[in-house]
């Protein structure tokens, strides 16, 4: 009697693969099969082989290159290992928004000259320390302690969000600044829309520090979650008295850094005007830059107040003129100072509106 015993082990074969996924933010985990990497493994006998990983998955801690090896046994017991290079490459879920934007009342010349603007913006409200959580330091008035919060908590935004929270002096003179960075201008509101006229309301949300050079800065994350990454979405920006204003049009989202990007400086943003009309974008103050129209005091009166500059602006800054040293919405060229100046910003404005919808 012959008996024939099967001592070779079987050929393991691998092949280099790369995975890009949108990962389950819950856990972070891309799993994989050893089917994937096999390349051709064979036995001599020309059985079938089991074939094994480790291994099986990774995290989003280890993209990049990765070696995971391949075990690859036979009918007989024999067993071989060769190993393979899986990549991974992590899709985050949750989308970022990367924006800069010049409003025009930090640019125009504090004392009412016309067409005089000055990039990078004025910090004003920021050195007198007016701006919410501040405490400006006044010798013969005494010390003004603007309450603390972003901006947008009241009509016509009703915006709840507890970002302002984290810079508050709580009218120490000794915590003036509240925390906030030497280049903040101000505060605006963010917002991503899922088209022009948003439609149900805007899919993500949140107040943001500008700085001088136009950049938006987001003191809490903006992860903007459960959306479809391969839609593409408008970018909002408003400000308390100035024109709102939208990307000229919907944007993608890249997904090698799971955000969108937008600079509303260097471009002419959203204008849907089809009928000449007359309704306006943002202002061109330098050749080939652009920036929110100011004058836009009083955003609730009427339901184009919000999107017109009109004589309710001028009649809510006289119920302001003459505030100093305040954080004051009838401030348009945002001095702290609110003065006929202001007033001399809201006439070169006056009677421009914007396409662009309240949602």
């Amino acid at each position: 009697m012959i008996s024939v015993e099967d001592n070779t082990p079987p050929v393991c074969a691998t092949q280099d693969i790369s995975i890009t996924e949108i990962i389950d933010p819950a856990t972070g985990v891309i799993h994989f099969t050893a089917e994937m990497i096999n390349n051709g493994s064979t036995d001599n006998c020309g059985g079938p082989v089991t074939l094994s990983i480790f291994p099986d998955s990774l995290a989003c801690e280890d993209e990049g290159p990765n070696i995971v090896t391949l075990t690859v046994t036979d009918e007989c017991g024999n067993s071989s290992t060769c190993t393979a290079i899986v990549t991974i490459d992590c899709i985050d879920p949750c989308v970022k928004v990367a924006s800069w934007v010049y409003l025009e009342g930090a640019a125009t010349d504090p004392n009412g000259l016309p067409n005089a603007y000055t990039i990078p913006m004025r910090t004003s409200l920021n050195d007198l320390q007016v701006l919410p959580g501040q405490t400006l330091v006044d010798p013969f008035f005494g010390n003004k302690y603007t309450p603390a919060g972003q901006p947008y908590s009241i009509a016509p935004w009703n915006y709840p969000g507890t970002e302002g929270n984290l810079f508050d002096s709580g009218g120490n003179p000794m915590m003036g600044d509240a925390g906030y960075p030497p280049s903040v201008v101000d505060w605006v509101l963010v917002s991503l829309r899922a088209d022009s006229a948003g439609t149900g309301g805007p899919v993500c949300q949140a107040a943001a520090l500008l700085h001088n050079d136009g950049h938006i800065e987001f003191v809490e994350e903006f992860d903007c979650c459960n959306l479809d990454l391969y839609a593409t979405y408008f970018i909002v920006i408003e400000h308390r008295n100035h024109l709102i204003v939208m990307s000229h049009d919907s944007l993608p989202i890249d997904l090698n850094n799971s955000t969108i990007t937008y600079d509303f400086r260097l471009q002419q943003s959203y204008l849907d005007d089809p009928f000449a009309f007359g309704a306006f974008a943002q202002k061109e103050i330098q050749p080939g830059v652009f920036a929110m129209f100011a004058g836009n005091g009083d955003q609730t009166t009427s339901l184009q107040s919000d999107t017109d500059i009109n004589f309710d602006d001028r009649t809510f800054w006289e119920g302001e003129n003459g505030d100093i040293g305040e954080y004051r919405f009838g401030d348009y060229n945002l001095n702290g100072d609110t003065n006929f100046n202001d007033r001399l910003t809201w006439e070169r404005n006056n009677g421009n509106f914007t396409s662009v919808p309240r949602d």
